[in-house]
Parts: C-alpha cells; structure tokens; sequence
C-alpha cells in the first residue's frame, strides 16, 4: 500500500498561483541521520503530488514534519501563501492535513467508525462526551462511496482522487509503482539522501530517468537471472496440508537452486500456506517434509532445521522494533555462532557489521535501533538475521511492499544468489510481474487451495489471473 498525505483547503481555488502548502529549507536531523536536509516542497490546490525516492530518502519523514508528528530542527510553513506554525498533528488538523501511512494504523479493539474518526471525534451535547450517532452516520456516508480497500481495487482508488481532485483536495502521493506515478500524477519530487533532487512533471521524464534521480545510478527494473533449467533435490515437499486458518489440501514442492512462486489474489490463503509451513500456524493434517525428513509444526524446529519466514509484517512479526540493528541481525544465529551458549559481544559485532555490508543495510552502525530505519532496510536486516543462521529454505512473504525500485533490485538480486548458492526460495508477491520475471515456476492458490501450477514457459500474469480469479 502506498502513504498519500491529503491536504483539504477550507475554500478551494483553482485559479490561484499560490500553493496550498510549501515548505522552505525544512530540516530534520537524528542520532547519526539527517532524515531532511534544506527541503523545499510545495502542493497547489487540487493537484496529485508524487514524491518519490529509495527507503531512506527522507519521504516518511517529511510527511511527519508535515503531519506535525516531528517538529523540524529548522524551516518555515506556509499555508496559502501565510506563514503558519506545525508543531503538532493538532496544529495539522486544523490545516486539514491528514496522513493514510503505508503501514497499517489501525486500533483492534475500537470498531471501523471509532478508527475513522479516531482523534476528531464529534463531541455530544453534554461536555466530554462524543457523538456516538454521528459518528456511526458519518462512517456509513464514507463506507459507501466504494472506498479502495484491497490491491484488487485500485480502479477504485485512482476514481476516488479523480474525485478528491475535482473537490480541490491537494494529495501527496508516495508510490514504489511507476504505473501509478504516471496515472496519477500532476507533478513529481525525487527525494534521495534527506535532499530534493529534483521536479518534473509525468510527461517529461521516463521510468528509467526517474530511477536514475531516486537512486544515483542506473538501476535494471527488469530483475534478470538464469532460471534454474535443472534444479536440485526437492527440499521441501508439502503434502496435503490443512490448517484451521483456511487452507486446504495443500501439495507443493520446492527444489535446490529455483525461487517457486505463490500467488493468487488476496486472501487466497498465500501468507496461511507460509505461516504452516514454518509452523507460526498449527497445521490440523497433513505433511511437511524438509530435506528429506519430517518436521514439526513449529517455529523454534522449523528455525533450527533450516527454514526462515521473512514475514509479510516485518514491524510486527519480523524484527524486535526497541532492540539494535545488531541485535536483530545475530538473533536467528544465536546458538550457531555460540554453540556454547557464552555470548561474545565481539563476535556478534563482527557478525552483525559484515551483514551490513553486505546487503547495504543504510544505518550509522550496528547500534541503531532498528526502529529508527526505513521501511526497505529493515526488510534487509530481516533477511539478513536468516542469512546469519545459515538457512536453506527462505519464504519471503511479500519481500518488496513498500520497497523502492534500487532496493527491489538488490532484494531480488540476493535471493537469486542465495538460490544459486544452493538454497531454495517460496515467494509470495501480489506483484504478479515480480512472480513473472523472477521466479522458475509458480503455484497459484484460490479460497484457500491450489488452484494451478505454471511452469516457466506458462508463467505469464494472464495465467495467474485466470487461475486465481472465481469459476462461475
């Protein structure tokens, strides 16, 4: 899912020069990172903004300043051309500003209308109360004008800014997918280092030229490799596989030396297959045999045997948020690199620093917390925590959400290495060009079963969507 920032002026104008929004010389630095360094950025009213840039880039962070849940260190606001101060998401409010972020913010134990005004709730008749009928309306009135909700609905999306636009509602858009960029977009500012690189507008650059801005360097959008023409051993072999979770009569292969595909619309049943075979889900039949030998459903065996997840919600499920990069980067390899069970700082330092090297984990060193990191290198210190261990098998669920364009290819690029080192991939992508062009075969699954298999010569996206999609 993309962050857009939306911007609703209190009365619209079109006809004006002016810009809703603009900052000037905005900066905002950490603890060894400057997130923002001398931005200037600016939105006019009705307007599809796309801001672009690789993980680390400063795009979460100028939408927080903006949001007013970072303070700059330094720089001005100016809301229709008058100086105005954004301290605060209240002081945010009041200009209009909201922010749909990539990550999912949702409170579990409120209903959907308590999450949809959650912070502007209208107030009851009786002082510190809230009204709980408006609110119950209001959510109805804004369930019902076919809000996007799911990757298959993004016709749905694209109309809903149509008519945003149309209402003089300026959106900041950030975008890992160029077909968006170029759909939606009015105007574009790279961002790369916390720096604004440059601007542009959709019809006056390639795909290719505003990589090149994003990254610095010529980076190959097409994710080249030798597919495996004779692959290995079977590794893993899944054989009637049932869990609780939805899944049903699961039979799978993967062999030594070839990335197998799983696909299929959301909620398939993808990320459940995944989740049983390492064991995070309890499987209620079935078999799961790795490396010639059965195991059992759970994770700690399914770890030691050899088996890593790099989950699809790396914040929740993958990385220990309060702990450094160093600490999450030895985790899996804890009783690998000290079969004694003494634990040697020195070594796990050595460990942890050459990782970083390695798959150019961007971080000021081992001792950051991992929390502070973009959203793609924290993918890569996921990834990396399983390299460490020594794993045979990796399941990458959805490896590349919210992953910008130079850190996929580097992404794709080690899994093709890890498989050509003799190791085996499942990738699961709702990507289906990335299943398409990376992957040797694939499986497609729909309501919780295997729909089809496609082997390379077959692997096309109208094979998956015609596998994937309901049989009247």
């Amino acid at each position: 899912m993309s962050t857009a920032l939306k911007i609703v002026p209190s009365s619209p104008d079109q006809d004006t020069p002016t810009p809703l929004l603009e900052l000037r010389g905005v900066s905002k630095e950490f603890p060894g990172v400057k997130a923002l360094d001398d931005v200037s950025f600016a939105v006019y009213p009705g307007e599809v903004h796309m801001l672009l840039g690789e993980n680390g880039a400063g795009k979460s962070s100028l939408m927080k300043v903006l949001c007013g849940a970072y303070s700059a260190d330094a720089g001005e606001f100016f809301y229709k051309g008058e100086k105005v101060a954004i301290t605060s998401t209240a002081d945010a409010q009041k200009l209009g500003i909201a922010v749909i972020f990539q990550e999912f913010s949702l409170v579990p134990y409120l209903d959907i209308a308590q999450n949809i005004f959650l912070g502007r709730e209208p107030k009851g008749l009786i002082p510190g109360t809230i009204d709980r009928r408006k609110i119950l309306a209001d959510a109805k009135r804004v369930l019902d004008t076919d809000l996007a909700l799911s990757d298959r609905e993004t016709e749905l999306l694209f109309a809903l800014i149509t008519r945003l636009k149309a209402d003089g509602v300026s959106i900041v858009y950030i975008s890992h997918r160029m077909a968006e960029v170029f759909a939606l977009g009015d105007r574009i500012t790279v961002l790369r280092d916390g720096r604004r690189i440059d601007g542009a507008r959709p019809a006056d650059v390639t795909p290719d030229q505003l990589v090149r801005m994003m990254v610095g360097r010529t980076v190959d959008m097409t994710y080249p490799r030798n597919f495996a023409e004779r692959p290995g051993e079977v590794l893993l072999q899944v054989k009637s596989l049932t869990s609780s979770t939805g899944i049903s009569d699961i039979n799978i292969e993967v062999r030594r030396g070839e990335i197998v595909g799983l696909c299929g619309l959301v909620g398939s049943g993808r990320s459940e297959v995944a989740r049983a075979i390492f064991g995070a889900d309890p499987a209620t039949s079935g078999e799961i045999i790795f490396d010639g030998k059965p195991i059992s459903g759970e994770p700690d065996v399914a770890a030691r045997r050899g088996i890593a997840l790099i989950p699809e919600s790396r914040k929740s499920e993958g990385l220990a948020l309060l702990r450094s990069v160093g600490d999450n980067l030895v985790v899996s390899a804890l009783r690998k690199l000290f079969p004694s069970g003494l634990f040697d700082p020195r070594s796990s330092q050595r460990t942890a620093d050459v990782l970083i090297r390695q798959l150019r984990i961007v971080t000021p060193s081992a001792r950051q917390t991992v929390a502070l990191l973009s959203g793609g290198n924290q993918q890569k210190v996921v990834i990396g925590k399983w390299l460490a261990a020594g794993a045979k098998l990796f399941i990458f669920d959805e490896p590349t959400r919210g992953v910008d364009v130079g850190a996929k290819s580097e992404i794709f690029a080690l899994i093709d290495r890890l498989v050509g080192e003799g190791a085996a991939a499942l990738m699961i992508s709702s990507e289906q060009v990335e299943i398409c062009h990376v992957c040797d075969r694939a499986y497609v699954m729909r309501e919780g079963r295997v729909a089809g298999h496609l082997s390379r010569n077959e692997l096309t996206e109208e094979n998956i969507v015609r596998l994937g999609m309901h049989h009247e």
